[in-house]
């Protein structure tokens, strides 16, 4: 095995038969099967062996960084300087061609494809430990949607080029070339000021954006869809009305008639929700459903919402909570149009003249409670289902903790 790897261009040339790793190794065909049950065994254990190359160690790599910093100088020196510092490692003719034969033979076997998904690991965490020296605590935040684990990805990927390219046409490659592309890839991912901006607000993004002259067929429809995809991709505070205008169609001006502010836009887009809530609950008071069932039913109902909905209903949270304290004028569209305790407060109030649901506080107080922990736990616990979110807390509202 060992004289196979010392020669992997002639692997890479004329492949590979059982025939010549006897000849090559030196043995026979019965000593090679005592050592190796079957082929995919060896296999296996050539992989293990190709990727087990050289490499430093994250504490090995921090350090450097930090021997660097102390050097005085931006961040993109030290940086500079450590690309070149590793450039002969990271572009060695041989570690290049043993990480090739690795991906060559990693579709051979699950367990081998796995073995190279753990080498990427082991060089992600690499990557994510001079992110952390040199960039995060330097106080540089990524634009989004790049997050660090991405962008070592991004960076990995970068450097497997360059090693392919070198191998094959050095002269091409050199140290300078593979730290400005880094530098280069940074420049555009890097949030200098610290904003958490996005990347789509780099101005090349920004200028390379279609600008339509006509109004789309259903404006309100076009901004809600755009506006929905600003709030996943940047959150509330971030989302900006002029990024949902371009992206549209409709004008800036034209938004903020049918949209004045970002609230207005949450209550465009969950107001037909929650009053299919309503319509919902006068069909169940039809249906002569006690005053239990219709709660449960409310709380699946708004945990389907908060689902199928969660750009919006994040926002929402989001508005609520800051903008309650900090403007609460900015939230009253959202209390007045999205009044969610009012859809249930009835119904409370009913239960608890029949004797259904305890003498507590006022309905509307209590409406609240149980919208807010719905929502809350939607908020925190989005992974799960929305069956399951209404089950716990209609569990904890209408039955308690103390056992009866």
């Amino acid at each position: 095995m060992s004289a196979l790897i010392a020669r992997p261009e002639q692997l890479l040339d004329r492949g590979l038969t059982a025939e010549e790793v006897f000849n090559t190794a030196g043995v026979s065909n019965a000593t090679f099967y005592r050592r190796f049950s079957d082929k995919s065994t060896y296999i296996q254990a050539l992989i293990d062996r190709l990727i087990d190359g050289p490499g430093s160690g994250e504490a090995e790599i921090r350090a450097r960084v930090r021997a660097l910093g102390t050097q005085g100088g931006p961040p993109t020196t030290a940086l500079r300087d450590l690309v070149v510092a590793f450039f002969p490692i990271l572009t060695d003719p041989r570690a290049v061609s043993r990480r090739v034969l690795a991906h060559a033979f990693a579709d051979s076997t699950p367990r081998a494809a796995h073995s190279v998904r753990a080498d990427y690991a082991r060089r992600d965490a690499r990557l994510l430990a001079v992110y952390d020296e040199a960039l995060a605590k330097n106080g540089l935040t990524l634009r989004r949607p790049f997050t660090p684990k991405s962008l070592v990805v991004v960076v990995n990927a970068l450097f497997e080029g360059f090693q392919l390219r070198h191998r094959s046409d050095p002269g091409s490659v050199t140290p300078r070339l593979v730290a400005d592309s880094l530098l280069a890839v940074l420049g555009g991912v890097l949030d200098t000021g610290g904003a958490h901006e996005h990347l789509d607000d780099l101005p090349l993004v920004r200028q390379s954006v279609r600008r339509s002259t006509e109004l789309p067929r259903d404006p309100r429809s076009a901004v809600l869809a755009v506006a929905r995809e600003e709030f996943a991709e940047r959150g509330y505070f971030m989302a900006k009305l002029e990024n949902i205008a371009v992206a549209s169609g409709v004008p800036i001006e034209q938004l903020r008639k049918l949209f004045p502010t970002k609230t207005h836009l949450i209550v465009g887009a969950l107001r037909p929700r929650f009053k299919a809530i309503q319509e919902a609950i006068d069909d169940d008071l039809l249906l002569e459903l006690d005053e239990t069932a219709i709660v449960e039913n409310y709380l699946l109902r708004l945990a389907k919402v908060c689902t199928e909905d969660m750009p919006f209903t994040d926002a929402l949270m989001l508005a609520l909570a800051h903008d309650t304290y900090g403007e609460p004028d900015r939230v009253k569209p959202l209390k007045e149009e999205l009044n969610l305790p009012a859809i249930i407060a009835p119904i409370i109030a009913e239960g608890r003249r029949n004797g259904v649901f305890a003498g507590v506080d006022d309905p509307i107080e209590v409406a609240a409670e149980l919208t807010n922990a719905l929502l809350l736990r939607c908020f925190t616990r989005r992974k799960h289902a929305p069956e399951d979110n209404a089950r716990i807390v209609a569990d904890l509202v209408l039955r308690g903790l103390v056992q009866r």
